[in-house]
């Protein structure tokens, strides 16, 4: 059957939120049957009455009740957008990345203006060569203060020299280290500080609180890196720096509907994987302090929303799917010249626009860039890259997750008809995962591949992470799920795939993230074997972490890595466009998570470190 997109749309096609509410039904009014109802009657009986589809259908609007009907009219995603003439488009922008005049092209976009952008732009309008690279480098002495300016080191108030969780830590080496990740939190802090600078002077987005950065180039607050930061800061007792975060995404989804993929206006075109409101969920259960809820849950309804109204939404067999597309025209500005090279030699400005669609669809998955995307896995050609024809597991695992969080605090919030809609919306969305994305033959979800129209063969820690969220395969297969995942482990973790393409989400990668989440995964299963296998990848990523550490300075001066080589424990990752950074925001998260969760179990720390 073929799949059914919701992202295309007529372009004569308009549709006004009227016109919407009186065509409920993807033909325009004509009596259809409704698949919802159907699988609310098949699951419950038929105890299900008409109020419940109208509830569904009326009560809340009919681009949720499309979602789920199953066969909506298509819709264009609506995302943010920058048309700023310096930071997102325009000729100064092409002809500074194209002169290549920083070795990374984020530098340029993170420099705040210190004069005006009219002045910046007459400036430039009168140069005589608009290409000339030693022009172009006066020009922005003259007008730009060094990128990052406006980013301000913090010092957060709530860190503490020795919190409890040092304690549990059974091996003096690994303590030690532990003490040290968690003084990193203190040089990773962060303040936006604009107040010297004019208004739209600067590409960063105001924030009202405190952050923590990743470190190295990506120096201000991103999108899922913080899901990871905040398990390392629950673990430090830094709970007012998470709740000022969490605070952070609140004000940022009111006013843009979403979250973009980091605070800086030239990712409004994209967002990041949805783990807000597993984030609020995690300081509830961590903190107890439910006050939060009151601010966060409108939020977590907005972006939900918008994941499941305006963005990309495909129909497989009757089950509603996300994935990512990001429709762009131009390269990334962060990372133009690298977009740039990449489509040379295409000649078709369509050829030319779906791969940097491709590339910032990929951006946009955290997965920047890997196998999963390309048309040629087995290639280092991002020309092949076709991330609008995944439906990636994960990505309906959070959406999911996003879901059932919803429901229950409306639930808790004595709003049964928002809970209602939002339990029904969680069903059908495990019921999609379950019946389309399960392969029974290896024992594992996968990725569905909307052109081939059959789940794709990659082995990826992705392909587990329904386990995160308790989905779970039939009992019979939990043994057979946790023996595949245990092949999948190697001496310094689990790696990003087993596909060697020389991009950064590749074997012979490994990701703190993904380590996370198989780990979690394991550990719901509430299998013995579970267990195990969750303190396995722990064991090994802390040593590889700690060898890392050790073989750069130790308690000196040790360095931590966004990435490792799950071959050589120790040895930072390589690939991708950009070379490996430090810090590392969710690397220490994860590090502080297995320490704490572990530590009392751990083996002692290596006593040989070697590169």
């Amino acid at each position: 059957m073929e799949p059914i997109y919701e992202h295309e749309e007529e372009e004569e096609e308009t549709t006004t939120e009227d016109d919407d509410m009186s065509r409920p039904l993807a033909d325009g009014g004509k009596k259809q049957v409704n698949p919802i109802l159907a699988r609310i009657k098949r699951r419950n009986g038929e105890k299900v009455c008409g109020l419940m589809f109208l509830m569904l259908c009326v009560g809340f609007g009919v681009s949720l009740s499309a979602e789920l009907l199953g066969d909506a009219r298509p819709v264009r995603a609506k995302v943010g957008s920058c048309d700023h003439p310096v930071y997102c488009k325009g000729s100064l922008l092409h002809n500074v990345q194209t002169a290549q005049l920083f070795n990374d092209s984020k530098t340029f976009v993170d420099m705040p203006i210190k004069t005006t952008v009219d002045i910046v732009l007459r400036q430039f309008d009168m140069l005589p060569n608009k290409t000339d690279p030693t022009a172009l480098k006066k020009l922005i002495t003259d007008n730009f203060l060094e990128a990052g300016w406006d980013v301000r080191s913090h010092n957060p108030v709530d860190w503490h020299p020795n919190p409890p969780f040092l304690s549990k830590i059974r091996s003096p080496e690994y303590q030690q280290f532990a003490a040290s990740i968690h003084s990193i939190w203190k040089d990773l802090s962060r303040v936006y500080n604009h107040s010297t600078l004019c208004r739209d002077c600067y590409s960063s987005v105001p924030l009202p609180n405190p952050f923590i950065v990743p470190g190295g180039r990506f120096r201000e607050f991103y999108y899922w890196d913080t899901y990871w930061i905040l398990e390392g800061l629950y673990i430090s007792k830094m709970h007012s720096t998470a709740r000022g975060i969490l605070i952070n995404f609140v004000t940022i989804i009111e006013k843009y509907g979403f979250f973009p993929n980091g605070a800086r206006i030239y990712y409004l075109n994209r967002s990041q994987p949805p783990l807000f409101a597993t984030m609020v969920e995690r300081y509830l259960q961590e903190t107890g302090d439910d006050s939060l809820l009151a601010e966060a849950l409108d939020a977590a309804i907005k972006e939900l929303n918008w994941w499941l109204q305006e963005k990309n939404r495909v129909t497989v067999d009757g089950h509603v799917f996300n994935y990512y597309h990001v429709e762009v025209d131009s390269p990334r500005p962060e990372s133009y010249i690298e977009d740039v090279n990449t489509v040379k030699g295409l000649n078709s400005s369509d050829q030319i626009k779906d791969v940097w669609s491709g590339i910032a669809s990929a951006a946009e998955s955290g997965w920047d860039f890997s196998s999963r995307w390309l048309r040629e896995p087995e290639s280092n050609n991002l020309k092949s890259v076709a991330t609008s024809k995944v439906v990636p597991v994960d990505l309906n695992v959070f959406v999911y997750k996003s879901l059932r969080l919803v429901a229950q605090w409306a639930r808790d919030q004595n709003d049964p008809k928002t809970s209602d809609m939002y339990t029904a919306l969680a069903d059908l969305r495990q019921e999609a995962i379950q019946t389309i994305l399960w392969d029974s033959p290896s024992h594992q979800w996968k990725d569905y591949n909307l052109t081939s129209q059959k789940l794709t063969q990659g082995r990826y820690p992705s392909n587990f992470t329904p386990l995160w969220a308790d989905i779970m395969p039939p009992v019979a297969e939990i043994e057979r799920i946790l023996a595949e995942i245990d092949q999948t482990i190697l001496q310094g973790g689990v790696p990003t795939s087993w596909t060697v393409t020389g991009q950064q989400w590749d074997m012979p990668d490994a990701w703190a993230p993904l380590q996370h989440i198989i780990m979690q995964g394991a550990l719901n299963t509430a299998h013995p074997k579970g267990h195990d296998i969750a303190q396995k990848i722990g064991s090994l990523w802390i040593a590889s972490n700690y060898c890392g550490w050790s073989l750069t300075g130790g308690a000196i001066e040790g360095l931590m890595f966004e990435k490792y080589n799950a071959t050589h424990p120790g040895v930072p990752g390589d690939g991708g466009e950009y070379d490996v950074q430090e810090g590392f925001g969710w690397t220490n998260g994860v590090a502080l998570w297995i320490l704490d969760r572990f530590g009392s179990q751990l083996a002692d720390a290596p006593t040989v470190c070697k590169w």
